[in-house]
């Protein structure tokens, strides 16, 4: 499960005070992998690596990217991603040979690019992805055209 916290929820702890309940009191943002890498993009977006190798669920195999509007969503109190749908979470299997994988993810701000590692080889995504820069240089013509009428 990854969980968000408020920050007084994680700060209590550290000054001496209550740990709270890691079960109910944070907001679930989405429930894949083992999360064993977390961060965030240039987009906003949660990218999340690991798999399941120890609980059994058969969770793992891939590198995720949870969506940055799914992400507000969910902290909002709308609910956690749904990692079947591919509009709110975009799973990656660069390996497709080997079906056990457990990738580790990387967000490089300055290339742009998201890494997944498994064991010493790298797989490179550029974010955001090739079909959002599609529209974005599409939408960047339409005003670039507009300005020279």
């Amino acid at each position: 499960w990854i969980k968000a916290f408020e920050p007084a929820d994680w700060m209590a702890p550290l000054t001496g005070g209550d740990p709270g309940d890691f079960e109910d009191e944070p907001t679930l943002i989405a429930a894949l992998l083992t999360a064993a890498s977390l961060g965030f993009d240039g987009e906003g977006s949660l990218h999340v690596g690991g798999g399941d190798l120890y609980g059994g669920s058969n969770d793992y195999n891939y590198g995720a990217l949870v969506r940055h509007n799914v992400v507000d969503d969910a902290l909002a109190g709308l609910g956690a991603a749904d990692p079947s749908d591919t509009n709110e979470v975009r799973k990656f299997d660069p390996d497709t040979i080997i079906n056990s994988n457990a990738y580790y993810a990387n967000y490089n701000f300055v290339t742009g690019e998201l890494y997944f590692r498994e064991g010493t080889t790298v797989y490179p995504y550029i974010v955001p992805e090739p079909a959002s820069l599609l529209l974005l240089a599409a939408g960047m013509a339409m005003v670039l055209r507009r300005r020279a009428r």
